[in-house]
């Protein structure tokens, strides 16, 4: 028996009760649009610096495994935690010269080591190629408002605060944007 997609299609669409297709464009026009973002990461970053990403289809990937510190971030002694945060301010200036911020700062979870104590971002759904946003991010001290600034332990956020206060400038932002982009 063969089986009849459409009249399947037409049957659930009228048993959600719904009024137009326009709910199933949009999830399509998502999808293509979460692809094209993916494109253009990948095309300007280094995949190794993303874990080196292996898509499976449009949407959904594998990556090397990385060590990540979201649950075990304040059990590091503070020097491992310090070099940890350094890694992480050096990585958001790389992906400066890229083009792209992490702008959701959540270096223990967005974030991890690789086998070769590399820094890699693991979740670069997020990253923003929006320089304006992002210098409003700095002017605003977004991180401030984050989970896992507000999980440092009192020197580290000392020394974040330090670190960022250097790094996180709109001078040095401007500096470091796109540099690396050969277009």
């Amino acid at each position: 028996m063969k089986t009849n997609y459409l009249e399947i299609f037409l049957y659930l669409f009228y048993r959600l009760g719904l009024k137009s297709f326009k709910p199933f464009k949009n999830i399509l026009r998502a999808k293509k649009n979460i692809k094209d973002y993916y494109k253009r990461i990948l095309q300007n970053i280094p995949k190794e610096m993303l874990g080196n990403p292996i898509f499976v289809n449009d949407t959904d990937y594998t990556q090397n495994k990385a060590t990540l510190f979201e649950y075990d971030f304040n059990k590091l002694n503070y020097k491992d935690a310090i070099n940890y945060l350094d890694l992480y301010f050096e990585l958001c200036v790389t992906l400066w010269k890229y083009g792209y911020h992490d702008n959701v700062y959540n270096f223990t979870s967005n974030s991890g080591l690789d086998k070769s104590n590399k820094i890699v971002m693991i979740d670069f759904n997020e990253l923003d190629s929006d320089l304006e946003s992002i210098k409003s991010d700095f002017k605003l001290k977004r991180w401030e408002h984050k989970y896992n600034y507000l999980c440092l332990e009192n020197k580290q956020k000392e020394y974040f605060n330090q670190k960022v206060g250097l790094i996180f400038t709109v001078e040095n932002l401007e500096k470091n944007w796109k540099i690396n982009l050969i277009n």
